[in-house]
């Protein structure tokens, strides 16, 4: 395997480089997007892999992983966050599984995550006011 760690300005850390991670070079290289961009945790990416063995699985794992954004791991948000210092002001809001908004995109509770987006303008325009 090759690959290594970049870290960009602000000290967010992306994975840099290819893995060898499956056989077939279309799950190979979905695989390696997947690891690089949600800068997941290289031995989950290598459990998942295992249980590919054709697009039905494939799709099945993917979309096992989708429910819960499995692949963000909860403290790389914390890492995004405090990795900005010139922010005057910061709003962040985590969706629950309590709220059936924890889903990839959370897709679970569309109206809970648009009313709560609605409200933060609404917010953020009488601060500006």
């Amino acid at each position: 395997m090759k690959g290594m760690m970049v870290n960009m300005k602000n000290n967010v850390d992306f994975n840099l480089g290819e893995y060898q991670l499956h056989a077939n070079p279309n799950f190979n290289y979905q695989l390696n997007r997947t690891y690089n961009v949600s800068n997941g945790n290289l031995d989950e990416i290598l459990e998942l892999a295992k249980k590919i063995t054709d697009i039905k699985a494939w799709e099945k794992e993917m979309m096992a992983l989708a429910e819960k954004d499995h692949l963000i791991r909860i403290e790389k948000y914390k890492d995004a966050i405090d990795s900005l210092k010139n922010v005057k002001s910061l709003t962040y809001r985590m969706f629950t599984e309590k709220e059936n908004a924890a889903s990839h995109c959370n897709t679970g509770n569309p109206k809970l995550v648009l009313d709560t987006i609605i409200s933060w303008i609404k917010i953020i325009k009488n601060r500006e006011e």
